[in-house]
């Protein structure tokens, strides 16, 4: 893996839990892997396995410890947004993007307030036709963070932006609207946040369905299971 630690240096790396497809077996629990995906390669870097997703807070700084991040963009959902894991990220010479939800209430609360009082430094709407859908995502960018509790306890926090997704499926016409909350170390423009959060998408349809589908998704013979499930 070190020998193409070029190939992703100042790319995007996407790290996520995902709950493995029909793993639970004769009254096991079911295996979660987080795992570091280089998105723009495709190529995946690391995993952990943890027994719970509530596990996947302590197993994030386990793998960041395997890698080599300098230079990269660590993107996290809100299950990574830590004070301990910007720590590390920064730590490890590279940036961060951490999507912040309710589990960072005074966090989130904070970034309303800056969108609601304060003008956006940078805005961008991309639009994509793709997969039978028309998506189109708004970002919006701030690097005010007075209106944020104790910024300083977030590693070089410098920017906080929101991205607001409308998605209309061509074939029905059905709608579906979602905002998401973001802080990062990174200061940069909107459009290059409406890119680096869509990379962060690429483990799910890149890695995610691969082991769903190709490992997990068909039919295991008794006399081979015990190969599959010891991890």
């Amino acid at each position: 893996m070190s020998s193409l630690r070029e190939g992703y240096k100042g790319k995007v790396i996407a790290i996520d839990g995902k709950r493995i497809c029909n793993s639970h077996h004769q009254g096991n629990p079911a295996i979660h892997i987080v795992s570091a995906f280089a998105s723009k390669s495709r190529l995946c870097l690391g995993q952990v396995a943890t027994q719970q997703k509530s596990n996947e807070i302590a197993a994030i700084p386990q793998l960041l410890s395997l890698l080599d991040v300098k230079r990269c963009i660590v993107t996290i959902d809100a299950m990574g947004c830590q004070k301990n894991i910007a720590s590390e990220i920064v730590k490890q010479r590279a940036d961060y993007i951490l999507a912040v939800k309710g589990n960072q209430q005074g966090l989130e609360e904070g970034i309303r307030d800056t969108i609601r009082f304060k003008y956006p430094v940078s805005l961008d709407v991309n639009t994509d036709c793709g997969h039978a859908r028309i998506e189109t995502r708004k970002c919006l960018v701030y690097n005010e963070l007075e209106m944020i509790p104790y910024p300083g306890q977030w590693k070089q926090l410098k920017t906080v932006f929101k991205i607001e997704s409308e998605k209309i499926m061509k074939s029905t016409g059905e709608t579906s609207r979602q905002i998401r909350y973001y802080i990062s170390s990174v200061q940069t423009s909107a459009k290059q946040f409406n890119k680096y959060t869509r990379s962060h998408r690429a483990i799910e349809n890149n890695l995610y369905w691969t082991l769903d589908v190709v490992i997990w998704g068909r039919p295991i013979p008794k006399k081979k299971r015990s190969r599959y499930y010891k991890f």
